[in-house]
Protein backbone atom coordinates (compact mmCIF):
# COMPACT_ATOMS: atom_id res chain seq x y z
CA UNK A 1 0.00 0.00 0.00
CA UNK A 2 1.20 3.37 -0.95
CA UNK A 3 1.77 6.09 1.45
CA UNK A 4 -0.45 8.87 1.63
CA UNK A 5 0.64 12.25 0.69
CA UNK A 6 -0.23 15.47 1.54
CA UNK A 7 -2.46 16.07 -1.26
CA UNK A 8 -4.04 12.49 -0.59
CA UNK A 9 -5.37 13.86 2.87
CA UNK A 10 -7.45 16.70 4.12
CA UNK A 11 -5.56 19.42 5.96
CA UNK A 12 -4.21 18.12 8.98
CA UNK A 13 -3.90 14.52 8.53
CA UNK A 14 -0.91 13.86 6.98
CA UNK A 15 1.13 15.70 9.76
CA UNK A 16 -0.98 12.95 12.44
CA UNK A 17 -0.01 9.98 10.32
CA UNK A 18 3.48 11.69 10.17
CA UNK A 19 3.81 12.07 13.90
CA UNK A 20 2.24 9.00 14.11
CA UNK A 21 4.99 6.90 12.54
CA UNK A 22 8.10 9.10 13.83
CA UNK A 23 6.27 7.91 17.45
CA UNK A 24 6.24 4.43 16.56
CA UNK A 25 9.64 4.22 15.45
CA UNK A 26 10.69 6.04 18.50
CA UNK A 27 9.00 3.45 20.42
CA UNK A 28 10.70 0.94 18.69
CA UNK A 29 13.94 2.09 19.01
CA UNK A 30 13.92 2.71 22.74
CA UNK A 31 12.77 -1.20 22.78
CA UNK A 32 15.74 -1.68 20.74
CA UNK A 33 17.98 -0.21 23.07
CA UNK A 34 16.58 -0.85 26.18
CA UNK A 35 15.64 2.81 26.74
CA UNK A 36 12.32 3.31 28.66
CA UNK A 37 12.53 6.71 29.98
CA UNK A 38 13.89 9.77 28.40
CA UNK A 39 15.66 10.04 31.92
CA UNK A 40 17.09 6.41 30.71
CA UNK A 41 18.27 7.97 27.73
CA UNK A 42 19.92 10.67 29.15
CA UNK A 43 21.75 8.22 31.68
CA UNK A 44 23.10 5.80 29.40
CA UNK A 45 24.00 8.80 26.78
CA UNK A 46 26.20 9.89 29.89
CA UNK A 47 27.37 5.93 30.11
CA UNK A 48 28.85 5.68 26.69
CA UNK A 49 30.07 9.20 26.76
CA UNK A 50 32.22 8.31 29.59
CA UNK A 51 33.00 5.14 28.21
CA UNK A 52 34.47 7.08 24.99
CA UNK A 53 36.77 9.24 26.66
CA UNK A 54 38.23 6.68 29.26
CA UNK A 55 39.24 4.44 25.84
CA UNK A 56 40.40 7.37 23.92
CA UNK A 57 42.23 8.80 26.82
CA UNK A 58 40.20 12.19 27.21
CA UNK A 59 38.98 14.01 30.03
CA UNK A 60 35.44 12.83 30.84
CA UNK A 61 32.98 15.31 29.67
CA UNK A 62 31.41 17.76 32.23
CA UNK A 63 27.68 18.49 33.36
CA UNK A 64 26.14 21.35 32.18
Amino acid sequence: MAEPTRADNPAGLYSILEELDRLEDLLEEMDDLGVASRADGERRLAELHDEVSQKTGESPRLEP
